[in-house]
């Protein structure tokens, strides 16, 4: 064997598909297999389209961020350089989403129940998200002022990644 330390590795590639196939074969052959199936693909089927706004949320994101990237490459002649500011701009400002994403979470079945509380959720996701934004912004200054004197030429641009994290937090 050229490669002995891959002989687990090969071993297993030969004996996972028809240990796989006796497991499923067991499994069916009891009735299990076909309960269990019904009840997680309903259980799915209800999670999918709970979360189906949040999962949207998270791909919008993602495109507009590769979206930045794209235009940063195309209109830089410093392209690394600027994706790095852009970068370490984004990623701090990006810790204001955790604020309204984890209210909501912690109080969905109080949403599901009492549609007034809705009023009341919001009232906290504005207040702490305004607080933790300015507490960002301070973070940030502390950061470039200290270890990371590199990045003050960023805080324009994370003054408005900032602000648009804000807005984009209190409409969570």
């Amino acid at each position: 064997m050229p490669n002995p330390e891959y002989s687990f590795v090969y071993v297993n590639y030969i004996l996972l598909p028809p240990f796989l196939l006796g497991f499923l074969y067991f499994f069916y052959k009891r009735g299990l297999l076909k309960l269990k199936l019904i009840k997680y693909w309903r259980l799915f089927k209800k999670l999918i389209l709970g979360s189906f706004s949040i999962v949207i949320s998270n791909f919008v994101n993602i495109t507009f961020l590769y979206m930045d990237i794209l235009i940063i490459k195309l209109l830089s002649e410093n392209e690394n350089v600027e994706i790095a500011d852009y970068s370490f701009s984004l990623n701090i400002s990006n810790a204001l989403l955790l604020i309204p994403l984890t209210l909501v979470q912690v109080d969905i079945e109080k949403l599901k129940k009492n549609h007034k509380h809705d009023a009341i959720l919001n009232k906290r996701i504005i207040y702490l998200s305004l607080l933790i934004t300015l507490l960002l912004f301070l973070f940030f200054l502390l950061l470039t002022n200290t270890w990371y004197g590199n990045f003050k030429s960023t805080l324009f641009i994370f003054t408005i990644i900032i602000a648009s994290k804000f807005f984009q937090a209190i409409s969570i």
